[in-house]
């Protein structure tokens, strides 16, 4: 699905957020909320595809918040994925774990919660020390079927 002009997918960057981001809608110096950069202004390269080996490989700076997002809408599908840390941080992480995730039966607009850049959603985590933490982004929620397997007990 990876090509060098990132054709399947749509991108969305939030704010350049600071050290002292306090989770609102950030302001401009006349108190006026601040657009976000928004969709398909890749801003930076902040999301990048290289060559490894034949394969695409997908850099993602972590220089803005932000994401990439399917054009097509998928279902019962099996990802599968390699990570590998960089060594930059950028605010507002500087001293803090290098965080990033995987939301996946994503709805809704983008801006939701907190860090207003993702959209709700179901997040598996991809953060040094906490790989596959599960996580119901923002106000959502999943049922998730669960029996006890024949012969368990």
């Amino acid at each position: 699905m990876l090509d060098n002009d990132l054709s399947k997918w749509d991108t969305y960057l939030s704010y350049r957020l600071t050290s002292d981001y306090t989770g609102e809608v950030p302001q401009d110096k006349n108190g006026l909320p601040v657009d976000p950069i928004g969709y398909n202004k890749n801003t930076d390269h902040v999301f990048t595809v290289s060559d490894s080996g034949g394969s695409p490989v997908l850099r993602i700076s972590g220089e803005i918040y932000g994401c990439v997002i399917t054009k097509q809408e998928y279902e019962n599908y099996h990802l599968k994925l390699k990570v590998k840390w960089g060594t930059k941080k950028w605010e507002p992480r500087l001293d803090k774990l290098m965080d990033s995730g995987i939301i996946y039966s994503s709805r809704g607009e983008f801006g939701d919660g907190y860090w207003r850049t993702w959209m709700p959603g179901q997040e598996f985590q991809v953060m040094e020390g906490h790989m596959g933490d599960y996580w119901s982004f923002s106000t959502t929620g999943i049922d998730i079927r669960a029996f006890i397997p024949e012969g368990f007990f």
